[in-house]
């Protein structure tokens, strides 16, 4: 009897086993090789909204620009291949305080030069070239690391995606 339940035991085992390598395997993803991305975007367009912070202590002023909507993403072809969303804050007043602290997350479709997915990137944006690090992603971008330079273009500004396994 206690070979039967020691053999059951072990069957069971092995086969649990067996079924969440296969579940982990397959949920597995990410890039496997080093990827540029070339995007564009019209940052904030018509979309962010700046909110005035106030300290009633200490009598200081900030800013916070949060964009309620969607700006779209343009691969280098011009077609639409998903949004990025931002937040940023910073305690600018009068010509001191922090600098702009920003977080960009980019939602990206298929299309001829992206993968259904998403890129996180955050850093300080300058209002110039701007350089942050891209601290993760999910699906085709899963566990991606990098940096993301973003740069004034014509009537926008063009963002350009280092991405390392």
């Amino acid at each position: 009897m206690k070979r039967k339940l020691m053999v059951g035991a072990i069957a069971a085992a092995l086969l649990v086993a067996g079924g969440l390598v296969g579940v982990s395997y397959g949920q597995g993803g990410g890039i496997t090789e080093p990827q540029v991305i070339e995007l564009t975007l019209d940052v904030c367009g018509d979309s962010c909204r700046l909110f005035e912070l106030q300290d009633p202590v200490h009598g200081r002023s900030g800013n916070a620009l949060i964009a309620l909507s969607k700006d779209p993403l343009f691969d280098v072809d011009g077609n639409e291949v998903g949004f990025q969303s931002e937040h940023c804050t910073t305690s600018e007043g009068h010509g001191v305080g922090t600098p702009w602290v920003c977080t960009y997350v980019l939602k990206l479709r298929a299309g001829p030069h992206t993968d259904p997915g998403s890129v996180v990137t955050t850093g300080i944006y300058t209002f110039g070239p701007s350089t942050f690090a891209v601290i993760g992603g999910t699906g085709a971008y899963e566990n991606v690391r990098g940096s993301a330079r973003m740069i004034v273009v014509d009537q926008g500004e063009a963002l350009t995606l280092n991405l390392i396994p």
